[in-house]
């Protein structure tokens, strides 16, 4: 197996997953070859059973680079074909959903829509918003500015519900998936809980004994300076919640409080 992003953040979790031992990974990151040069890819991606491509442009102030993702996409479909290598499990978003997308969302639903006809078997896999018990997840982001300056800024109301799903649990869903392979499968993946951001700002601020000042920013307003915003706007107050998903067994809140102890190690 190739994991083709193995040194991102989910990819990362996903090389280390125990169930993947009896699996033959090698990990290819954009440092070693990028999915926008087909030659070193015709080099490196040679003698696989299946990929796993978790590689993509997710946060960017230059929209237009959102095209390589589609780009890429296709350059590495080509090369599995020329190749003979017929699996392929591609990461996509839950934000192909959103009645409003952005152009990170439109980019994914771009690259799930080739999908479907490239001639190769294919699982998409849509992971709702991917957190680690570690610093670099927006939820430690979001506890270090109440936690420092006890105030929390919120996007919209607050009141838009998401699935939060730890990275470990991620990771475990998808080598089941690869170790049972079904052409066609899309595979929401989801963690237990339904929370709103309100909620989860109440719970960081109870835990940490403040009470944060929330700053509800407008999206009128942020949809007007958005080209200065790395990240999509467009659908960011409307609920993330999967009508089916593949649901992990972490529990959010129970997961929070380790999120919250590295403040002190900071």
């Amino acid at each position: 197996i190739l994991v083709i992003g193995g040194g991102g953040y989910i990819g990362s979790e996903l090389v280390k997953e125990p169930q993947a031992g009896n699996l033959a990974e090698t990990v290819l990151s954009r440092k070693h070859c990028d999915l926008l040069d087909k030659e070193c890819l015709r080099e490196k991606v040679q003698n696989f059973d299946i990929v796993i491509n978790l590689a993509s442009v997710v946060r960017t102030f230059d929209k237009n680079k959102y095209a390589q993702n589609l780009a890429g996409l296709i350059n590495l479909t080509e090369v599995l074909k020329e190749n003979n290598i017929n699996k392929l499990v591609h990461f996509s978003t839950q934000n192909v959903n959103l009645s409003s997308k952005g152009p990170y969302a439109k980019s994914k639903l771009d690259c799930e829509n080739f999908l479907k006809n490239c001639g190769l078997g294919c699982i998409i896999i849509r992971p709702n918003l991917v957190y680690g018990i570690d610093r670099k997840n927006d939820f430690f982001r979001l506890a270090y500015i109440i936690s420092r300056f006890k105030m929390a800024p919120i996007i919209g109301s607050g009141k838009n519900k998401i699935q939060p799903i730890q990275n470990s649990d991620l990771a475990k869903i998808t080598v089941n998936l690869v170790n049972n392979f079904t052409n066609g499968l899309i595979a929401e993946i989801s963690g237990k809980e339904t929370v709103s951001i309100n909620e989860v700002i109440d719970y960081i601020g109870g835990k940490l004994q403040r009470s944060p000042i929330k700053i509800h920013l407008p999206i009128f307003i942020l949809k007007v300076f958005k080209r200065f915003i790395p990240f999509d706007i467009d659908g960011f107050a409307e609920d993330r919640i999967s009508k089916n998903p593949l649901v992990g067994e972490g529990s959010f809140f129970a997961n929070l409080d380790p999120i919250l102890c590295l403040l002190k190690k900071k």
